[in-house]
């Protein structure tokens, strides 16, 4: 147990027993679950959204079991996520007063200053940051120096602070999460400043992390669009589904970017490309869109707009 992460995955194992003593239960033979089996089932049904029934059975099973310090430890979990910044610093405080001094102890150091810093509170956090390092320097206070740049923007020190903690945690998900942000928040002030290069290469290695996420592949196209490298933003969108909402408007983007430098075989490529994704938004940017305004009845156009992977719609480019 080293992350909030990391818990609630454990604590999978503990739910599939809840599921398997509830089905015992129905044939008539009644299981007590024990105080594992119950954070396993608060667990999931904090991932499920139900905080308050989480939270819930947290504080029941410290009632049962006061000395119970993965009690403790899922309720600060289950009250930092869902906003409760006061309440989870408090569990800390009872998870670490029953924690010996190890591993897990600075893992908790860690998670605490984490809610500190986010609930504003600054000069408890770099109390709590202070505390952590005379323990030693390691990938934990790394991550703390790299919270506390994220949260004053400076997104190039935080990523030299996270990339630092990453060499000691290369599989850490909450670690390499935090990166992505901080990548795409780099990307986004390069766009903001008009450093288009900068804006892509940020958000390129923000897609290295997550491939899975469509943001980072999304903007990625969209700084290479503001570049004026069109076929570039395509073969970037290539790599999410068609349909992945805000990518056929960028297709169709590309498409009008072919058509304004008179490529127009790579231009009813990329039209094709976005009626393929959202034939209904597609057909709508034509009609607003000045490049395309003389080719309304363009038979290429025509024919494009007729196709649909619903043969139940059907787009005849007219009305």
């Amino acid at each position: 147990m080293t992350s909030p992460a990391r818990r609630r995955v454990l604590l999978y194992a503990g739910a599939a027993l809840l599921a398997a003593g509830l089905c015992f239960v129905g044939w008539g033979l009644e299981i007590a679950p024990d105080a594992g089996t119950r954070l396993g089932g608060a667990a999931v049904m904090f991932e499920l959204g139900q905080v308050d029934e989480a939270v819930a059975i947290c504080r029941r099973t410290i009632q049962e079991h006061p000395d119970c310090l993965d009690a403790y430890i899922y309720l600060a979990t289950f009250l930092g996520g869902s906003g409760n910044y006061g309440g989870a610093v408090t569990a800390y405080d009872e998870a670490l007063a029953r924690v010996p001094a190890g591993e897990l102890q600075r893992d908790l150091m860690l998670d605490r200053a984490s809610v500190l810093l986010t609930a504003g509170r600054r000069a408890e956090f770099d109390r709590a940051r202070e505390r952590l390092a005379r323990g030693g320097s390691d990938y934990r206070v790394h991550m703390a120096d790299g919270m506390a740049q994220a949260e004053s923007r400076n997104w190039a020190a935080a990523l030299t602070l996270y990339r630092q903690a990453l060499q000691s945690k290369p599989e850490d998900h909450a670690l390499r999460s935090r990166i992505f942000q901080a990548e795409m928040e780099r990307g986004r002030r390069a766009v903001a400043e008009g450093r288009f290069e900068d804006a892509a290469g940020a958000f390129d290695a923000a897609r290295e992390l997550f491939p899975v996420e469509s943001r980072a592949h999304l903007e990625a196209a969209s700084a290479r669009l503001r570049q004026g490298r069109p076929l570039e933003a395509v073969e970037v969108l290539r790599e999410v589904r068609p349909d992945t909402p805000g990518a056929p408007a960028l297709v169709f983007d590309a498409a009008t970017a072919f058509l304004d430098s008179e490529r127009d075989t790579l231009a009813f490529w990329a039209l094709r490309a976005a009626v393929q994704g959202d034939p209904e938004q597609t057909r709508d940017l034509l009609r607003t869109d000045p490049a395309w305004t003389a080719r309304q009845r363009d038979p290429r156009v025509l024919e494009i707009l007729a196709l649909t992977t619903d043969p139940a719609v059907r787009l005849t480019g007219s009305d």
